[in-house]
């Protein structure tokens, strides 16, 4: 029954708790049938071999759990467990320090754009220098310039939505002038 079970590739406990036994005679019963194994030897799983190098590197990608996951060919399970072994912390805390290479390298390939790209040194001078337009002479201190509201022109309106609008003016200029002349 044991190998059986081993067949169908249950875990340790899985197999316990189908024997009706602990964990701990499963593995005394083993030892002493599998000339001194262990149950995890028995079942002949091989530990998954996690590259820390490897690991920070796709943190440092933004990579998720599940593309973790995939590149090492484990369960999320493995991976929660390595990072408690290897960093003594879950995944998410492990992952959100080891994230912030890779935002500090992005950041520094934006930097580094600013002196070749005048597109993004215009970006970086508005986010981080807080340079902004000059206001444009008869303007009261820009209102853009000062967060206030900016008008959008929509020059690509549907055909109906334009015939609708130039109707609309019509009639109200048509009622205008009738307005005017009584």
């Amino acid at each position: 029954m044991f190998e059986r079970l081993c067949y169908l590739r249950k875990n340790k406990e899985e197999i316990a708790d189908i024997c009706g036994v602990t964990t701990r005679a499963l593995d005394n019963w083993c030892k002493r049938t599998y000339d001194g194994k262990t149950v995890t030897q028995v079942i002949g799983w091989k530990k998954i071999q996690i590259d820390e190098t490897q690991f920070r590197n796709l943190c440092r990608l933004q990579c998720t759990l599940r593309e973790i996951c995939s590149f090492f060919g484990c369960s999320h399970d493995t991976i929660e467990r390595w990072c408690k072994e290897t960093y003594g912390d879950t995944f998410q805390n492990v992952f959100q320090q080891k994230r912030m290479d890779g935002i500090i390298s992005v950041r520094r390939a934006q930097f580094d754009m600013a002196h070749k790209v005048p597109t993004m040194s215009i970006w970086w001078g508005k986010q981080y220098l807080e340079q902004r337009e000059p206001a444009k002479p008869g303007e009261e201190g820009g209102q853009a310039a000062a967060g206030g509201p900016v008008a959008i022109i929509v020059d690509d309106l549907p055909q109906e939505v334009e015939e609708a609008q130039e109707t609309a003016v019509w009639s109200a200029a048509q009622e205008e002038s009738n307005e005017q002349g009584e």
